[in-house]
């Protein structure tokens, strides 16, 4: 079953008769108020009402570009590989997001009932607000130039993969971030001189670029 390791992801809402697949625009006749468990199979590209009562919605991989209003009882919302630019208002109620691989540049506030988030690989900037019940979270592989409120956190998942510690770290640098002198409690001076240099090398390389001049080795 091509979702099935989709469903484990959710432990929120055990399956049963309230749930449901859709694969075509006319499944959604099927659709009724009762529905908790919602996943859609296809690339829909007009979103009708969703039940009011949905705790779980997932759509992943697909080529959807926007969500509609999302009920104000959902727990659980996994969207992500599709071509989502903005997601909409959170519901309070929502405790798991998976929003990875999109085209994000932002993200709506955080519910304070969030504990899992998922919005790597897209094109945030800039985080909002993390939430104190968030306990677990992936961010890499943004272009950020602020960092989320729980900075050692933060660092500590980055630690663990030493080529993420310095990309980020060296967006601060580039940027001079607020964050800039905190990272110095996290990297040596030598670390720090060499994200410094790689800079001014790169600001070089483009000044070259721009006046049609090759650097010279």
């Amino acid at each position: 079953m091509k979702y099935l390791k989709t469903y484990k992801l959710f432990e929120s809402v055990v399956k049963g008769s309230n749930t449901l697949d859709l694969y075509s625009d006319g499944d959604w006749s099927k659709v009724n108020d009762s529905i908790v468990y919602l996943v859609v199979n296809y690339d829909i590209k007009n979103w009708p009402k969703l039940p009011e009562k949905l705790k779980t919605l997932i759509c992943v991989n697909r080529d959807i570009k926007y969500l509609p209003e999302l009920p104000k009882h959902l727990i659980d919302l996994c969207v992500y590989g599709n071509k989502l630019t903005e997601l909409p208002k959170l519901p309070k109620s929502l405790q798991k997001l998976y929003c990875q691989n999109n085209q994000l540049t932002e993200l709506p506030k955080l519910p304070n009932n969030l504990q899992f988030l998922n919005c790597a690989d897209n094109n945030i900037k800039i985080l909002p607000h993390f939430p104190k019940s968030l306990n677990r979270y992936f961010i890499l592989n943004n272009p950020l130039i602020e960092l989320p409120n729980d900075i050692t956190e933060y660092f500590i998942q980055l630690q663990r993969s030493r080529y993420w510690f310095e990309k980020i770290a060296y967006n601060c640098i580039v940027n001079k971030t607020q964050h800039y002198n905190l990272l110095k409690e996290y990297l040596s001076d030598e670390d720090i001189e060499k994200l410094e240099k790689e800079h001014s090398e790169l600001l070089a390389q483009e000044q070259f670029g721009m006046f049609g001049l090759k650097n010279k080795e």
